[in-house]
């Protein structure tokens, strides 16, 4: 939603300013002369995915500090949309759970609609790369097995700031802070099952579509989450993902009157 106007929009970060684009970001877009300041919009999720798709266990580091084997094939899950929620926003715990915590990740923003794609190619499938918070409800897990509502909760899927418009793929360094603390320091480096297979991998079985997120994993250094605590993701290039937490029911009073906006960068 621009300034005085009710409707969303994508824009280009240029330094402090967004400029606002007219066209599609999947296809083909112009820029036009409109410029607001980042402070002045709200930043909404960058892109609205048709389905996100996470991969479990993908980093060494992780594995390392568990003590568990490296697997012969990645482990994915699907995670609702209505699990997205921006930048600087709330993320609502469930009631009496003690048990969830945060995973940052880089998110892979797929750019055309791809099957049975080669590894050696999957870089002409990307638009960008984003972060991307995989909120996971351990105790449900443990005890149900159910993945999808342990990690598909609302709001489970902060994502953003921006989307990084580039198809190239290189290592990528990822650091989590909670309250400040850095928590989480590593590098896609580190991935077991690195992007280009994993985009080869998922297309073998389903058709990815332009705004589908590919949530890559996330590293060793995730800690449970509380009422009050405020959780940073930031990934190399992109910009960092800002989150309170708050118990489901406490009062959530943080948006005002700004305007909402979509934004890349490149």
């Amino acid at each position: 939603m621009l300034p005085n106007e009710k409707r969303a929009s994508f824009g280009l970060v240029e330094d402090e300013l967004i400029r606002i684009i007219d066209g599609n970001v999947f296809s083909r877009f112009d820029l036009t002369a409109k410029t607001y300041p980042i402070t002045a919009v709200e930043l909404l999720p960058p892109c609205v995915p048709g389905k996100i798709m996470g991969i479990g266990a993908n980093y060494h580091s992780l594995l390392e500090a568990q003590g568990k084997p490296i697997p012969s094939v990645p482990k994915f899950f699907i995670k609702p949309t209505t699990s997205i929620t921006a930048t600087n926003t709330r993320i609502h715990l469930p009631n009496n759970i003690d048990n969830i915590v945060f995973e940052g990740e880089v998110g892979v923003v797929i750019g055309k609609e791809c099957r049975h794609v080669r590894a050696n190619r999957a870089h002409e499938y990307i638009l960008g790369y984003t972060c991307f918070n995989d909120v996971t409800n351990v105790s449900m897990i443990q005890q149900t097995g159910a993945w999808g509502i342990g990690k598909g909760a609302d709001t489970f899927s902060p994502m953003g700031p921006y989307i990084l418009l580039t198809n190239e793929v290189r290592p990528l360094w990822i650091q989590s802070r909670l309250n400040g603390k850095l928590v989480q320091n590593d590098s896609t480096d580190g991935l077991i099952f690195n992007i280009p297979f994993v985009i080869s991998y998922i297309s073998n079985y389903m058709t990815l579509q332009p705004g589908d997120i590919i949530a890559t994993g996330s590293p060793a250094g995730s800690i449970a989450l509380k009422s009050g605590d405020r959780i940073e993701i930031e990934v190399e290039g992109i910009g960092t993902l800002h989150n309170e937490i708050i118990m489901e029911g406490e009062p959530d009073d943080y948006r005002k009157n700004r305007s909402n906006t979509s934004c890349l960068r490149t």
